[in-house]
C-alpha cells in the first residue's frame, strides 16, 4: 500500500466522523460536495472540518510511515513530504477563513488528529480504507460500508469522542482536499 493511499484513507475517516458529505474518495484524497452558498457561520463550520480532514490525513500517513504517531508534544520528530507539505498550506488557509481569536484551531485540530487516528478502530478502519484505494475510487456509501465496525466499537468504547453530524440529504457544491 502507498502513503498516498493512508493519507486519503485518513481524510475519508476523517470527514465520515465530522458529518462531510463525501462525493468520492481515491488515491489522491477526498473530494467533497458542500451545500451551495453557505450562511457565513455554515462556511466557517465547514473551514473547521475540513481543517480537521486534511490534518488527519497527515496524521494517518505518517503513522504508516513509521508504525506510530509522537503525541503533540514531540513535534521534533516530524518529518514532512510534499503533499503533506501542501495540506499544511491548505490548513493554514482554512485557519485564517475561520480565525476565532480566542481559540488555538491549528493545535486542537492537530491534537484531535493525532488522537483520532492512534483509535485502534480507527486506524483498523484507515487500513481497510487503505487497501481498497489502490487503483479504486470509493463513494461515500462504499467508506461507510468498509468503516462501519470502527464507528460503531468507537461510539461503545470511546464516548468521549464527539459523534458525527449527519449531513444527509442536502444537494451540495464540491470542494477537494
Amino acid at each position: 500500500m502507498s502513503q498516498a493511499a493512508f493519507r486519503a484513507a485518513g481524510q475519508a475517516l476523517a470527514a465520515l466522523w465530522q458529518g462531510a458529505p463525501i462525493d468520492h474518495v481515491d488515491i489522491d484524497g477526498i473530494a467533497l460536495d458542500w451545500a451551495d452558498e453557505p450562511t457565513r457561520e455554515q462556511a466557517r463550520e465547514q473551514a473547521t472540518i475540513e481543517i480537521a480532514i486534511g490534518l488527519t490525513g497527515i496524521a494517518a500517513q505518517d503513522r504508516y510511515r513509521f508504525g506510530w504517531v509522537p503525541d503533540h508534544e514531540f513535534i521534533g520528530s516530524w518529518q514532512f513530504n510534499e503533499w503533506q507539505l501542501e495540506d499544511f498550506r491548505l490548513v493554514r488557509d482554512l485557519v485564517a477563513e475561520v480565525d476565532m481569536g480566542d481559540v488555538d484551531v491549528l493545535y486542537r485540530s492537530w491534537c484531535g488528529a493525532l488522537e483520532f487516528v492512534n483509535e485502534l478502530a480507527i486506524w483498523s478502519a484507515i487500513e481497510s480504507v487503505a487497501g481498497t484505494l489502490r487503483g479504486h475510487w470509493l463513494t461515500a456509501i462504499q467508506v461507510e460500508n468498509l468503516t462501519a465496525s470502527a464507528f460503531w466499537n468507537s461510539a461503545i468504547f470511546a464516548p468521549e469522542v464527539e459523534h458525527s453530524k449527519t449531513a444527509g440529504g442536502v444537494r451540495t457544491r464540491k470542494s477537494e482536499l
